[in-house]
């Protein structure tokens, strides 16, 4: 039941050995640790192997191929080695998972916010899920919440010399079972879904509905005259927003289907794309709303009706270019890898 993967991803314990890296002096620290599903081999253990941690901008140099004799990082600094960085979306996943495997380094360590690990362990962003299959290079991914601030701070500092990691199973698999749990598909890719495509054909039904209204004239060819312009300003607005509903929620309706916030079939640009644009449009048609219900109420009350497009002109100009242009901006962001949190305190 879904009661039961929730509890199981907020209480599940983390004390198994599959992550654990030992300091110089002998430290030893343990964290549980997820793997990427479409990303190298996921059952494989690791016995003990050097560590190097990475900046955001090494990762970057290293991904673009910008090393040469005088520079920071190159590939001789990974090879049999385990990477562990914070990354950076600005290089696709696939790109540094590539890189690196074929530089020789054994595993890629990714440090997220997510806790516990594993939220994003179906993410992808190239078309072809097999494509690393067969590729020997591990990609775990592991809670900033588990590791702590004063610790990755330490890692960043001294980039793990001296470090040494052990990896092994059981990984931690929450996430990966509840995305790929019977409740989670029946709810969130078929009950949701439909009701994403119910609304989606209703507010269609609506929008021809609305059309016929507005066109409807007497005998002599004129507008009907209970047509006042409050009352028609009003069914101008509300055919906006079933004009902006409809192909949202239709679409909202196909991404679900696909696998959002989940088990993701897309690339992940397209998911997180539709999630920041859509997130904004609904504020836009909820606002919209709330002026229709403001003028109605009013008008129930007894006082003159008003011109909703005149009354509210500026306000309507505002919210398009706020959440909309927001929408688009940060879903681009996210898209194509400018919405990134490169550290814990933002420096590269």
């Amino acid at each position: 039941m879904m009661t039961s993967w929730v509890f199981g991803v907020f209480f599940a314990q983390h004390s198994r050995a599959e992550f654990r890296a030992t300091s110089e002096s002998g430290a030893v620290h343990t964290f549980a640790s997820s793997t990427w599903v479409y990303y190298g081999p996921q059952e494989a253990s690791l016995p003990e192997a050097e560590a190097v941690f990475l900046r955001g901008h090494e990762i970057e140099d290293l991904c673009r191929n910008r090393y040469n004799d005088g520079a920071l990082i190159s590939p001789a600094r990974v090879k049999g080695k385990v990477v562990v960085s914070i990354p950076l979306i600005s290089c696709k996943y696939s790109k540094i998972y590539r890189v690196l495997d074929s530089a020789g380094a054994l595993a890629y360590v990714t440090l997220r916010f997510y806790y516990p690990s594993g939220l994003l362990t179906f993410w992808h962003d190239s078309w072809s899920t097999t494509e690393f299959d067969d590729r020997l290079t591990m990609m775990l991914d592991v809670s900033i919440g588990d590791v702590g601030e004063k610790l990755v701070k330490e890692w960043e500092t001294t980039s793990m010399q001296g470090w040494r990691v052990q990896i092994s199973p059981p990984y931690n698999r929450v996430y990966q079972k509840c995305f790929e749990s019977p409740t989670w598909t029946l709810l969130m890719r078929s009950l949701l879904p439909a009701a994403a495509f119910y609304t989606s054909a209703t507010a269609v039904l609506e929008f021809a509905r609305l059309r016929k209204v507005l066109s409807e004239k007497d005998n002599s060819g004129n507008l009907l005259p209970a047509r006042a312009a409050a009352r028609r300003s009003m069914r101008i607005t509300g055919l906006s927003i079933v004009t902006i509903e409809a192909p949202a929620m239709f679409c909202i309706g196909i991404l679900l289907v696909l696998g959002q916030y989940g088990k993701m079939v897309l690339p992940a640009r397209y998911h997180y794309f539709g999630y920041f644009l859509f997130s904004g449009i609904s504020v836009v048609t909820t606002l919209m709303l709330a002026l229709v219900v403001r003028e109605e109420a009013r008008m129930s009350k007894g006082k003159l009706g008003r011109d909703m497009i005149v009354k509210y002109r500026y306000a309507f100009v505002v919210i398009a270019l706020v959440f909309v242009a927001w929408d688009i901006v940060a879903g681009h962001a996210a898209a194509f890898g400018l919405g990134t949190v490169p550290s814990i305190r933002g420096d590269c």
